[in-house]
């Protein structure tokens, strides 16, 4: 995404057998350098899958799946101060728009990106597929899990 002052960019590797590892990183055009990088993650594991994001290499802030729609993800930590929802949609044009969301409390306007696609990935490995059926990815309009108490 290029709005004439900023590039924010985010690159994910193809799936692994238990999730995907990605990177944002946000450039100021006028100064010709990055302001702003993180590190990503979606990792499956036996209670769900997880949005994993560590904004400058710091610590790492957790987003738990709660709706998978046809082409949308929604991640949550309603306990996080902002960002407290993580959206990602494809759209009709093959790019991919991520949403961040707050609530009335947070510190932040909520904030879109629109990417495009940079590459294709190939064929999914027989061990990634295997890994996310382990996971249980939900497909259609099911809703997850409840989390454990």
């Amino acid at each position: 995404m290029d709005d004439g002052t900023r590039r924010v960019e985010e690159r994910w590797l193809c799936a692994g057998p238990d999730g995907m590892l990605g990177m944002g990183r946000t450039t100021d055009l006028a100064k010709g350098r990055t302001v702003f990088f993180e590190y990503l993650r979606v990792e499956a594991r036996p209670d769900g899958l997880f949005y994993v994001a560590q904004p400058r290499g710091g610590p790492a802030t957790e987003f738990r799946l709660v709706r998978l729609e046809a082409g949308r993800a929604v991640f949550e930590n309603p306990a996080h101060d902002f960002p407290k929802r993580v959206v990602y949609a494809r759209r009709a044009d093959g790019g991919l728009t991520a949403r961040v969301e707050g609530d009335a409390g947070s510190p932040g306007p909520a904030e879109e990106f629109r990417y495009r696609p940079a590459g294709s990935c190939p064929r999914e490995t027989a061990a990634a597929a295997g890994a996310r059926e382990r996971a249980g990815r939900l497909s259609g309009d099911e809703e997850p899990p409840a989390p454990p108490r």
